[in-house]
C-alpha cells in the first residue's frame, strides 16, 4: 500500500506538507504511512483515497493495478459523500429556519 499511496500523491504533485493540509492527517502519520508500511485508520484511508482521487480497493488490494477501480462503488467515498450530503442539507435547514 505505502508504495501506491506515494505513487498518487507524487502523480498529483503534493508534499506530504500539502497532503497533510488537504486530509487533516498528521505530516508525521504520512509519513509513517509511505516510509514504514503503517495502516492508516479507516477514515483516514478515505480521506487519502478522496484526496489523491484513488479507489479505496486500489490502496488496500495489492493486486490492484487500475486506481479508479471500483471508485463509484467504495463504500468508505459513498459514505463520504452521503455524510457531506447531509451536513449541507442540515446547513440549508438552518438557513432557512432562521
Amino acid at each position: 500500500m505505502e508504495k501506491k499511496f506515494k505513487e498518487a500523491r507524487l502523480a498529483m504533485n503534493l508534499s506530504q506538507t500539502e497532503l497533510a493540509q488537504m486530509t487533516g492527517i498528521s505530516e508525521r502519520s504520512l509519513y509513517t504511512y509511505e516510509q514504514l508500511g503503517t495502516l492508516p485508520r479507516k477514515s483516514n484511508i478515505r480521506k487519502l483515497a478522496e484526496a489523491l482521487h484513488i479507489s479505496v480497493s486500489y490502496l488496500l488490494d495489492e493486486s490492484e493495478t487500475d486506481s479508479q477501480s471500483h471508485i463509484d462503488q467504495d463504500m468508505f467515498i459513498l459514505e463520504a459523500k452521503e455524510t457531506s450530503v447531509q451536513k449541507e442539507q442540515k446547513k440549508l435547514r438552518k438557513c432557512w429556519v432562521v
